[in-house]
């Protein structure tokens, strides 16, 4: 059986992970917000200091898909 997950996106201040596997259609809404956020709070972080990756979606085999069956 072949699964596909859906694009994620990981966003980081430096190098540090502050929010992952957000959806892709949340991707703008939480770009912005943390944009907004290190604009108005007084934190060591600058706009520039942010950075994301984006995941997109993969098709998976999966071996089993009696344990993805959730029709009982």
């Amino acid at each position: 059986m072949i699964k596909e997950t859906e694009t994620v996106y990981h966003f980081y201040a430096k190098d540090q992970c502050i929010m992952h596997s957000v959806k892709e259609e949340d991707f703008k809404v939480t770009w912005t917000t943390l944009k907004a956020m290190v604009g108005l709070m007084h934190t060591s972080y600058k706009e520039e200091d942010l950075s994301y990756t984006k995941l997109p979606s993969q098709k998976l085999e999966v071996e089993n898909p009696s344990l993805d069956d959730h029709s009982y």
